[in-house]
């Protein structure tokens, strides 16, 4: 009997933000009798834990992490190239573009490698000639990028790769976890938030960096506050000690917003969360493919986002919530008030969001793209029956990859 095919996964972080989390659902659908497969973290953290749960071999590697510019970088690499002699994988799965260090130490060591692009254009235009010597190391080596969305294919087009090396997978949600009409989520949630049962409420989850857009938010909900005296606004992502908690809690503040808005620490378990709000914003001004878009729609919640990148591939304007012009805090807050002025017209766009998530968006659809992509190049069958099943009864996704344009 021949040996099981090997899949080293480099994972950048442990946490449970959008990418992690989605590698999280891959992993969770593996047949380990069909691979043996081996994650490789930075540091601990849920991700490795929830992982192992799950059957996967999963090691945290510290020489991974990426400190002290390009001498940090060049250790890391010098470690992914460790893990790849040790690992001796047939193939290295990569889960960010963030990284090239895997991607080179995968060429060198001669074993195929394939990207996930969970990120958007900021990564591909990097200042200065060791940024883009990485980025070229980064788009010339891999065997195959799989792409979270259209928009991020046409990145890679832009900058030559050629149409046979993409796939586009969006991701997929598992929405039998949510719970859009579950008082008893709806109630924890609002408990976990500080905020009354019956408080109108708008929120925005993710990491409060400046991509996430969270002065947009900000300057929505102001305007919001001016008309609707009892809305309430929530911020939720990042430590309770992150700098850009901080700073959105004292932007609030001193736009008078001090009593109004909540900034909430990251929470692992977003579901009761998105019971508690009434409408789901996403403010940002880049967005590859996110998951708040699906998990918001999967809750049965309306979302108002930006029309930036994927947004648009997941939000379906006028039906499952509303597309708006980048950085236009006037349109978002004409939105928000549309939706919060009208329980029907939320309870619809709910119900017609967790349609489309169940339709396009499985968690079943998703594994079988990811697995399609690395399953043709280790030439195995990587999915557990319930999601193979899943694939033949038409939940499928056409993973072939798109001809160049």
């Amino acid at each position: 009997m021949s040996a099981l095919p090997r899949l080293l996964v480099f994972s950048h972080a442990a946490d449970l933000y959008g990418a992690p989390r989605s590698l999280l659902l891959f992993l969770e659908g593996l047949e380990p009798t069909r691979a043996r497969v081996e994650l490789v973290c930075p540091c601990a953290g849920p991700l490795v834990r929830l992982a192992r749960e799950a059957g996967v071999e999963a090691r945290v590697e510290p020489g991974l992490l990426v400190r002290g510019g390009r001498r940090g970088r060049a250790r890391a690499a010098a470690a992914a190239w460790r893990e790849v002699r040790r690992a001796r994988p047939d193939l290295v799965y990569v889960n960010t573009v963030a990284r090239a260090g895997p991607v080179v130490a995968a060429a060198l060591c001669g074993v195929p490698s394939v990207v996930h692009v969970r990120e958007g254009r900021a990564y591909f235009e990097p200042r200065g000639a060791p940024g883009r010597a990485r980025l070229a190391a980064l788009l010339a080596l891999p065997r195959r990028f799989i792409c979270v969305s259209r928009a991020v294919r046409a990145l890679l087009v832009e900058r030559g790769v050629s149409g046979e090396r993409s796939v586009v997978v969006h991701n997929g949600v598992d929405s039998a976890a949510y719970a859009p009409d579950d008082p008893q989520a709806r109630s924890s949630g609002r408990r976990l938030l500080g905020v009354a049962p019956d408080v109108p409420l708008v929120g925005m989850l993710g990491q409060p960096i400046p991509r996430k857009g969270g002065p947009l938010f900000l300057k929505a909900a102001a305007r919001v506050a001016a008309v609707r005296e009892d809305a309430v606004f929530v911020l939720v992502g990042g430590a309770a000690d992150d700098p850009g908690s901080g700073r959105l809690a004292a932007a609030a503040a001193r736009a008078g917003l001090g009593g109004r808005v909540r900034v909430v620490p990251f929470v692992d378990d977003p579901v009761p969360v998105y019971a508690a709000l009434d409408v789901v914003a996403n403010c940002s001004t880049g967005e590859p493919f996110a998951r708040v878009n699906l998990e918001a729609m999967a809750a049965g919640r309306p979302v108002v986002a930006t029309d930036v990148d994927g947004n648009a591939e997941a939000v379906a304007d006028g039906s499952t919530g509303f597309v708006v012009p980048p950085g236009d805090a006037t349109a978002m807050a004409r939105r928000w008030l549309e939706l919060l002025d009208d329980a029907g017209l939320r309870r619809e766009m709910g119900r017609a969001g967790r349609r489309r998530v169940e339709r396009e968006f499985t968690v079943e659809r998703y594994r079988a793209g990811v697995a399609a992509a690395i399953g043709e190049i280790l030439d195995a069958s990587l999915l557990r029956p319930r999601d193979r099943m899943a694939r033949s009864a038409g939940s499928d996704v056409d993973v072939r990859p798109e001809p160049g344009p």
